[in-house]
């Protein structure tokens, strides 16, 4: 969890009203908001760990005081390194403000937004991995298919060929069956009367 002082669904920050923190049974924690939305039927799938809980009201997850008091003491600091920086005291840029530094597939360097929390651009790396992955497996479909093509094409020109080797003995076997009731008749003609 690289920003604990956030709901990991909504990414943001907890408060004392709507987005006050909450624990499932499961022992994961969310805000009041998300709680209420992933409410279905009541029923609430836990988005970390996927366990279902029973969610006939909010008061089914109990408010975790000890990350309000998290909350609070981490807004203290964020306010006191705010107000030293206004003093002319060296400013210490909260955790989520640093500046990140991913590599890219292509080897270049990108850099976090300094407005993006950890968790969000963390996410966003995943499903860029997750698309060049689903890409890639898509290439990799389309060859198939393309090989399955060339394949089903041998197999209709072997078939054609077959279906012309059938009728060229089909034609074979009537011209046959022609000469021998010719044979038939010429040895009955020639039995009879001679």
């Amino acid at each position: 969890m690289d920003n604990p002082e956030e709901c990991s669904v909504c990414c943001i920050t907890y408060d004392e009203s709507e987005r006050r923190p909450r624990t499932l049974p499961c022992g994961h924690t969310f805000c009041s908001s998300c709680i209420l939305q992933l409410t279905t039927a009541n029923q609430l799938t836990c988005p970390d760990c996927r366990a279902s809980h029973p969610a006939t009201s909010l008061d089914n997850f109990p408010v975790s005081y000890a990350m309000e008091a998290f909350v609070k003491k981490f807004k203290n600091v964020q306010l006191a390194q705010t107000a030293g920086a206004a003093g002319g005291k060296p400013s210490v840029k909260p955790a989520a403000e640093k500046q990140m530094s991913v590599k890219t597939r292509g080897g270049t360097t990108q850099e976090r937004p300094s407005g993006m929390s950890k968790k969000l651009w963390s996410l966003l790396g995943e499903q860029k991995n997750s698309m060049r992955s689903q890409v890639t497996g898509s290439q990799n479909t389309q060859s198939q298919l393309d090989q399955y093509v060339t394949w089903l094409t041998d197999q209709n020109e072997q078939n054609h060929q077959l279906l012309k080797k059938v009728e060229e003995f089909t034609h074979n076997m009537g011209t046959f069956e022609k000469l021998i009731k010719e044979e038939v008749a010429r040895v009955v003609a020639m039995n009879t009367g001679g």
